[in-house]
Formats: C-alpha cells, structure tokens, sequence
C-alpha cells in the first residue's frame, strides 16, 4: 500500500515548485484574529455580570385610578411657585364653597351631555357620577378638607374628584371653559338663593299676621 502512495511534490526540485507570496506580505492574519476576537469583547460587554440578589422592599403601590389632579390649574406657567401671601390673596375658597352644590349639579348635567354625545362611555360616566356624589356627600356632612392647592370650589371639587374617579375625571372639562363654569355656577346659586329669600319673606309676613291676630285687643303705647 505504501508503495502506491506518491507524495504531492515529491521529487520535484526547489527551482520547480510555484513561488509562494511572502510571509510578510499577508495582511489578512491580524484581520482574522481580530474578526475572531471582535465578537467576544462585544459579547463580553453585552453578557450582564452575576451580582449578589438585592432584597428591595416593594413600595407602596396606589391604584392608577387614584391619580390626582394638579395642584394648580394654571402651574405650567410659571417656572416657580408662587408666594404664599399671593396665593392667600388670590383664593376664593372661603367665600364661594357655598356653591359646591351649585358647582356639583352643573357638573353632572355636564357629564350626562358628553356621555349622550358619546365623549364619554358609559363606564366613565358612571364613574364620574358616583365620584360626584361622594364630593357632595362630604360636603353635607362637613367632612370636606379643603388644601392648601384649592383657590376656588372648582378647583376643590375638581381635586377631590380625581381622588374618586381617577384619571376619568379630567374628562369632564371637555366642551367647558372654566368661566362657562363660573357663570352657570353663579346663576344657579342665585335661583336659589332668591327663591329661598322670598320663601323666607313670606314666613315673615305670615307671622306678623299671626301675631297681629294674637295681639287684636292689646294695648300698645304710641
């Protein structure tokens, strides 16, 4: 077997074998380790080191529906707060918080015309509703706190809403401007506020005349 086997280039003298590049002339060898070793330095990299388990207490998680309302309607504004004897000076909270129920109505009536129009579905409506009712229901009951952030009944209940409601309850400001809430606030106030005076007038007058029926024989000195 050994004998049939001949030997590429046996036999064959140094001046007859092809020439050969020289060694040096082959600039592909520092390529080829490089290609080859690219790929590890870039998975080295990327391949994330072990690390010891770190124990991190979860934080308290609150409900995405509870999220709050600004503090202010108007803070991206200004690029500072502003100081407190101007807010102080600027707040109606103390006077117009006897317009909550006033302020609630309108809202509600508000609601029912954006779900009608189909602004609002009927789960967001619903949701916006009962938080509307839990407002007025602190209200009557006197356990409303108002903050530091209300400068007026709308911004109070507003605020309050989104406690209830969630992120829904930005909703109900679509198709309304803050002075269509004034006005309808202020008007429905004063319907109420008459009516009750005339109701209060004609007690009076009643009881004079009750009184004066009393009081027929009576003596008075004039």
């Amino acid at each position: 077997m050994a004998r049939g086997i001949r030997v590429v280039g046996a036999g064959v003298s140094r001046d007859e074998r092809p020439e050969l590049p020289p060694a040096s002339k082959e600039p592909k060898t520092k390529k080829k380790v490089k290609a080859v070793a690219a790929p590890k330095a870039v998975l080295a990299k990327l391949t994330p080191k072990k690390r010891a388990p770190v124990v991190v207490e979860p934080a308290p998680v609150r409900p995405p529906a509870k999220t709050k309302a600004p503090a202010k309607m108007w803070e991206g504004r200004l690029g500072t707060s502003t100081a407190r004897s101007v807010e102080e000076y600027t707040t109606s909270i103390a006077i117009d918080s006897r317009l909550y129920a006033e302020d609630i109505e309108a809202s509600q009536a508000h609601a029912m015309m954006l779900k009608a129009v189909g602004l609002l579905t009927a789960t967001e409506w619903r949701a916006i509703d009962a938080g509307l009712r839990a407002v007025r229901r602190e209200f009557e009951r006197n356990e409303f706190v108002v903050e530091p952030g209300d400068e007026d009944i709308h911004s109070a209940v507003e605020r309050r809403l989104h406690d209830h409601a969630g992120a829904v309850a930005g909703k109900l400001h679509t198709g309304r401007s803050r002075n269509d809430q004034v006005a309808t606030d202020m008007r429905l106030y004063a319907k109420r506020v008459c009516r009750e005076i005339i109701l209060d007038i004609v007690a009076f007058q009643e009881t004079l005349l009750r009184r004066a029926q009393e009081h027929r024989g009576t003596l008075m000195p004039g």
